[in-house]
């Protein structure tokens, strides 16, 4: 199974995590601009999707972006474009997907909001990409957090669900 991690937003990213979480290929989301508006450009992100998942089953989580009152109307409205494009992508590439708040995986992967702390963790998990080097690429490394949470958790679910038919217990 393939698993991808999004990071949404204008300078978000994709990621790919194959069975082993190995990463696979990380990228940043391309945009596409109608004035003073962005949102992520559908056409790269499909064949990003498409170039990785290679015919193989997949499944994506999203972060899961809600309205904050400091965020400001102009920008809540971006992130809005932004991922609901993202979700439209998914859906095109007839990807099952999941939404998960910050919250959840950065407490899951015991990371906090301080961007150093994500790209700590990314580069201790997949010491061999080269894709975390500068602070900017705090949005790569939480993309390929998300896609590693997900692969952990999907990962735990089949197994509780094999465990539970079998008969025996799920932990």
């Amino acid at each position: 199974m393939i698993h991808f991690g999004i990071d949404v937003g204008v300078t978000g990213a994709i990621a790919c995590l194959d069975d082993d979480a190995q990463l696979v290929a990380l990228a940043d989301l391309e945009t596409t601009r109608y004035g003073k508006f962005a949102w992520t450009e559908p056409l790269s992100t499909l064949a990003f999707i498409r170039e990785h998942r290679d015919g193989k089953p997949a499944r994506a989580w999203v972060e899961y972006v809600a309205p904050m009152p400091k965020l400001g109307v102009i920008a809540s409205a971006g992130m809005g474009r932004t991922h609901g494009s993202i979700l439209a992508i998914l859906q095109m590439a007839g990807i099952p997907f999941e939404m998960v708040a910050p919250q959840s995986w950065k407490r899951k992967l015991n990371v906090t909001s301080d961007k150093n702390s994500t790209l700590d963790l990314a580069r201790m998990k997949f010491p061999e990409a080269d894709y975390f080097a500068r602070k900017m690429d705090h949005n790569r490394a939480e993309a390929a957090l998300i896609a590693y949470y997900g692969r952990v958790t999907w990962s735990g679910q089949q197994h509780a669900s094999q465990a539970m038919a079998e008969g025996r217990a799920p932990f």
